[in-house]
């Protein structure tokens, strides 16, 4: 095995056990139409275990995120995308930025910030 697949390995396992429970990623799909008249948009959400908290004043930095937004810790299993949203104890929530960990190789978990 290699190092960044132990990590992700030891990232789900912290992950389940400091679980908050209620977290969802909510893949985006656009069934039919065209780029110009999207067709439905449906969203099917997928349970998975992380954690939730507010951001740091180190993040504020770059200005996309603000003191009101969350930081959502999810295991490197999952991808999700910009047009996803996450939802938290039943409120959803979209996606500003995603952070990959580490940037490059096996996504050991990724800090995905949101906004209600």
């Amino acid at each position: 095995m290699s190092f960044y697949l132990d990590m992700s390995n030891i990232a789900a396992d912290l992950l389940k056990q400091f679980d908050q429970g209620g977290l969802s990623l909510d893949v985006y799909s656009n069934i039919g139409g065209t780029a110009w008249e999207p067709g439905a948009v449906t969203y099917t959400p997928q349970a998975f275990t992380g954690t939730v908290q507010g951001v740091k004043a180190q993040e504020l930095i770059d200005g996309l995120i603000v003191s009101t937004d969350l930081a959502v810790t999810m295991p490197g299993t999952l991808a999700p995308k910009m047009d996803d949203r996450i939802t938290i104890n039943g409120k959803a929530y979209s996606i500003l930025k995603i952070d990959a960990k580490p940037s490059a190789g096996i996504v050991a978990a990724y800090k995905v910030y949101v906004r209600a």
